[in-house]
C-alpha cells in the first residue's frame, strides 16, 4: 500500500497532512495603538509573519463623540467588517467594531482606521494563521450597557477548532476578563481591552467579557474558523488527507483494496457472483462507429461508443451476462458509410439491465452520419445530416459547415459534440469529440472519443484529430486515417476523396466492474481480475457559503444528498439548500440533465445537453424578487443561448449566439464587451437591479447598465422557457434577494473560487 501511496502523491505534487483534517488555529502576534486625543484617522504599525492561511484582525474603538468608522485598511488594502460586529453605547459614545483581511501582506505595514469625525480611538491588531481562507470569521455578536451592568456577550461557534475573540470600550473602568485571555489593554481616556478564547465550547453559547463594569460600555466579538473542513461523509474512516497547496486538499481512501474485473473480448461472457451481495461500480462502453468511405465526397468520422458509469449497482449471487460490443467496420468499396459499433451490456438473470449503445457510423456522399451512443459525423455537402447521440451516453457528430464544400464532420464523443469542418471552403475535417476520463481501474483513462472527419486537398491541410478516448485520426490527401482504439470505444476516422484515402474502423468497447474487496462479494469472470487500491480523490470543500442575508436559492452539485437521479444518472430533481424549498425538477426522462462525477476539480456537476434538457421551478416560495443578485459556476461546453431564465416576467441571463457576448435582459438588453470562451469553467455574478445592473466574470466587472425592471420569480436552468437550450455544465447557483455590498460579494466569490478550483 505504501508503494501506491508514494506514486499517487508524486503525481499530485502533494504532501500528506499529519494529524487532524482541520489545521489548528495559531496566534502570530497582537499589538495595539491609541490616540492621544481626538482624531479622525488613526494609524497602527505592526508586523505579520509569512505563515500559511493568514488572517489579520483589527479591533477598532472610539470614545467621546459619535463618529462612525468609515473604513479600515492594511497596507492600503481594504479590510472587511465582520457581520453584526458594530456596537454603540449612546450615553458615553463608546463604539466598537471588528474588521478582517484574508492573506494579508506580510512584513511591517500599517492598519489605518478612518472615522466620519474626530474621536479618541484605538486599534488592536491580531494576526492569526491556519484560518479558513473563504469564511475566516463567524457572524459577530454585540452588547452595550450603561453603568453597573455586566459587560459580557454570548458567542456560539459551530465549527470544531474555532476560536473566539472579543473587545470592549468602556467610559472609565472594566473588570477582569472572563472566558477570555486578555491580549491587549489601552488606557487613554476610554479603557479598551481585547482578548481571545482558544478552546470555546462548540455548538453552545460561550459567555465572555470583563465582568461587572461601573461605567457604560460597548462590546463586539466573533468566532475565528480554522482552515479545512470536517471529513466528507463519502470518505472512508481509514483515509489520509493530502494537501496539493493551501487551497486544495484531498482525501485518499485507504480503507481497502478494490477487486476489478475487466471484460475486453468482444462478444458474450459471464460475470458470476458466487457468494455474498453488495454494491458494485461499473463502466460500460460500447464499440465505436466506423468512419465513412469517401467515394466522391470527404466522409465523416465515426461516433464513439455509448458511455455509462455509476456506483451503487446492487448485485446478488447470480449470473450477469456480459457483452462487449465490437467496433463498427470501415468499408473501402465505392461510396459507403461505415457501420455502427456493437452494444455493450450487463444483463442479470434477475434485475436491472445496463446497456450502452454502439457508436453511429460516419457518413458518406449519399448517407448522413449514423445515430448511436454518440453520432457519426456527416460528409461534405450533407449539411445538418450528422448522427445524434443518446442522452446520458454521448453527443452528436459534427457537420459539414458549407454546402457543396469539402471537409467531413468529426464523430461525437461521450463528453463533447463532434467538431464541424473548418478553414477555407471548409476544407479541414472536424476533430472528433472528446470522451470522459475514468479511474475505475486505478488509473485515469479517457474512453469513448469520436473519430476525426476527413480533409480535402493538398498535404498542407491539417489532419483531423480523434477525440480523447481512442478516437481515430481522419484522413487527408494520400495520408490514411486510423482505427478507433480497441477497449476504449473510439470512433474510426473518415476517408478522404483526395486520393481515395482510407479511414478506419471503430474501436471495440469494454465492460469493467469494481467492488470493495472486503469479503462481502465473491465473484468470477473477466479477461483480467486484479486488486487495486482506490484511486478516488475527494476534494475537501465547504458546502456552506458565507452567511449573507436574502438567500432564496442554493443549488450545489457537490452535495449528493440534494440530487435525485436514476440508474443512468439522469436528474429528476435538484433540491434547494437555502431553506426556502425552491427545488427545481424535470419529470420527463428525455429532458433530464445528467449528473457526472469527478468533472471539475474532482467534484461532480450537472450536464445539460443543449437539445432539450432543462430543470424548472415555476415560482419562488417567497414571491417575486424586484432586485436580485445571483452567482453561478458553470462551463459553456459549446455555443448556445440561454443559461438561465425566469419562469415569470423574464429576467434572463444569456449568451448572444451571434457575438458570444454575455447578455442580461429584464425588459431591456444589456450586453458585455467580453466574450464567452467555450469549454472553460467560470464564475459569474449577475445583479438585476434596473439601471444599476451588473455582470461580473471571474471577479471582473464586464458590463454595467440598465436591464429594465421586470421581477425575478422562478427559474428555468439550461433553457429559456422551454426554448433556446444551452449545452452547459453547472456546478453551483446562488440567488439572493436584493443587491450586495462589495464585502459580501467578495466573500461569496472567494468561496466559489476556492471550492471549484477556479
Amino acid at each position: 500500500m505504501g508503494k501506491v501511496y508514494s506514486m499517487v502523491i508524486k503525481y499530485l505534487d502533494s504532501k500528506r497532512i499529519v494529524g487532524l483534517s482541520q489545521s489548528s488555529i495559531a496566534h502570530d502576534t497582537t499589538s495595539s495603538t491609541e490616540s492621544s486625543g481626538s482624531v479622525s484617522s488613526l494609524t497602527h504599525s505592526m508586523t505579520v509573519a509569512d505563515n500559511s492561511n493568514r488572517v489579520l484582525i483589527a479591533c477598532v474603538s472610539s470614545y467621546g463623540s459619535s463618529p462612525t468608522i468609515t473604513g479600515v485598511t492594511w497596507n492600503g488594502d481594504t479590510m472587511t467588517a465582520v457581520p453584526n460586529s458594530e456596537s454603540y453605547q449612546a450615553g458615553s459614545n463608546n463604539r466598537t467594531q471588528i474588521y478582517y483581511i484574508i492573506s494579508p501582506d506580510t512584513g511591517s505595514h500599517n492598519i489605518v482606521a478612518s472615522f466620519s469625525g474626530s474621536a479618541t480611538c484605538g486599534i488592536g491588531g491580531m494576526s492569526f494563521y491556519n484560518v479558513d481562507q473563504t469564511t475566516p470569521v463567524g457572524a459577530g455578536n454585540t452588547s452595550s450597557a450603561t453603568a453597573t451592568a455586566t459587560s459580557s456577550l454570548a458567542l456560539t461557534p459551530t465549527v470544531t477548532g474555532s476560536w473566539i475573540i472579543a473587545m470592549i470600550s468602556s467610559s472609565s473602568s472594566v473588570g477582569t476578563a472572563t472566558g477570555l485571555t486578555q491580549s491587549y489593554a489601552l488606557n487613554a481616556n476610554a479603557l479598551v481591552r481585547g482578548g481571545r478564547n482558544e478552546s470555546p465550547t462548540i455548538g453552545s453559547a460561550n459567555t465572555v467579557g470583563w465582568g461587572s463594569s461601573s461605567s457604560s460600555h460597548a462590546m463586539s466579538g466573533c468566532a475565528i474558523i480554522p482552515y479545512g473542513d470536517a471529513k466528507p461523509t463519502n470518505v472512508q474512516d481509514n483515509s489520509i488527507l493530502v494537501e496539493k497547496d493551501t487551497a486544495n486538499r484531498y482525501w485518499f481512501d485507504l480503507a481497502g483494496d478494490y477487486k476489478v474485473h475487466k471484460f475486453t473480448t468482444t462478444g458474450a461472457s459471464t460475470f458470476e457472483v458466487t457468494a455474498g451481495s453488495g454494491d458494485i461500480e461499473y463502466l460500460v462502453v460500447a464499440g465505436g462507429g466506423g468512419g465513412g468511405y469517401a467515394g466522391a465526397a470527404n466522409a465523416g468520422g465515426g461516433g464513439a461508443g455509448g458511455y455509462k458509469t455509476a456506483t451503487g449497482y446492487a448485485v446478488t449471487a447470480q449470473n450477469y451476462a456480459i457483452t462487449v460490443g465490437s467496433g463498427g467496420a470501415f468499408l473501402p468499396s465505392g461510396a459507403t458509410s461505415g457501420t455502427a459499433g456493437g452494444d455493450s451490456s450487463i444483463v442479470p438473470t434477475s434485475g436491472t439491465t445496463i446497456t450502452s449503445d454502439g457508436g453511429g457510423y460516419g457518413g458518406n456522399a449519399s448517407t448522413g452520419g449514423g445515430n448511436g451512443g454518440s453520432g457519426g459525423g456527416t460528409a461534405q455537402s450533407l449539411n445538418g445530416q450528422y448522427g445524434t447521440g443518446i442522452a446520458g451516453q454521448g453527443y452528436r457528430g459534427g457537420d459539414s459547415t458549407i454546402g457543396g464544400k469539402w471537409g467531413g464532420g468529426g464523430g461525437g464523443g461521450a463528453s463533447q459534440v463532434g467538431f464541424d469542418s473548418s478553414g477555407s471552403n471548409s476544407r479541414i475535417g472536424g476533430n472528433g469529440g472528446n470522451g470522459f476520463q475514468n479511474d475505475i481501474t486505478g488509473t485515469n483513462i479517457y474512453y469513448a472519443g469520436g473519430g476525426g472527419g476527413s480533409s480535402h486537398g493538398s498535404a498542407t491541410e491539417a489532419q483531423p484529430q480523434g477525440g480523447l478516448g481512442g478516437g481515430g485520426l481522419g484522413s487527408k490527401n494520400l495520408i490514411v486515417g486510423s482505427n478507433g482504439t480497441d477497449g476504449l470505444g473510439g470512433g474510426g476516422g473518415g476517408g478522404s476523396s483526395s486520393g481515395w484515402t482510407t479511414g478506419g474502423t471503430g474501436g471495440s468497447g469494454i465492460v469493467i466492474i469494481r467492488y470493495l474487496n472486503d469479503g462481502s462479494i465473491t465473484a468470477t469472470g473477466g479477461d483480467s481480475v486484479t486488486n487495486t487500491p482506490p484511486a478516488t480523490w475527494t476534494k475537501q470543500v465547504s458546502s456552506t457559503p458565507p452567511t449573507v442575508a436574502g438567500l432564496t436559492l442554493h443549488l450545489d452539485s457537490s452535495d449528493a444528498s440534494t440530487i435525485t437521479k436514476d440508474g443512468s444518472n439522469l436528474v429528476s430533481a435538484w433540491n434547494d439548500k437555502s431553506g426556502q424549498a425552491n427545488h427545481i425538477t424535470q419529470a420527463t426522462g428525455s429532458k433530464q440533465p445528467l449528473w457526472v462525477d469527478r468533472v471539475q476539480d474532482t467534484l461532480p456537476i450537472i450536464r445539460f445537453d443543449g437539445t432539450d434538457d432543462f430543470l424548472k421551478i415555476a415560482s419562488w416560495s417567497g414571491g417575486a424578487l424586484a432586485t436580485s443578485t445571483s452567482y453561478m459556476v458553470f462551463n459553456p461546453t459549446s455555443s448556445g443561448s440561454t443559461w438561465f431564465d425566469s419562469a415569470i416576467n423574464r429576467t434572463v441571463w444569456l449568451m448572444n449566439s451571434g457575438t458570444n457576448a454575455f447578455q442580461m435582459y429584464s425588459g431591456t438588453n444589456m450586453q458585455s464587451t467580453a466574450t464567452v470562451v467555450i469549454d472553460e469553467w467560470i464564475y459569474c455574478q449577475i445583479v438585476s437591479a434596473g439601471a444599476s445592473s451588473i455582470i461580473r466574470r471571474d471577479g471582473i466587472t464586464i458590463a454595467t447598465g440598465d436591464t429594465g425592471s421586470q421581477s425575478f420569480n422562478g427559474i428555468y436552468l439550461g433553457s429559456g422557457q422551454n426554448t433556446a437550450y444551452s449545452p452547459i455544465d453547472v456546478a453551483e447557483l446562488l440567488v439572493y434577494e436584493g443587491t450586495h455590498s462589495t464585502s459580501d460579494r467578495d466573500v461569496i466569490e472567494a468561496y466559489l473560487k476556492k471550492k471549484w478550483g477556479l
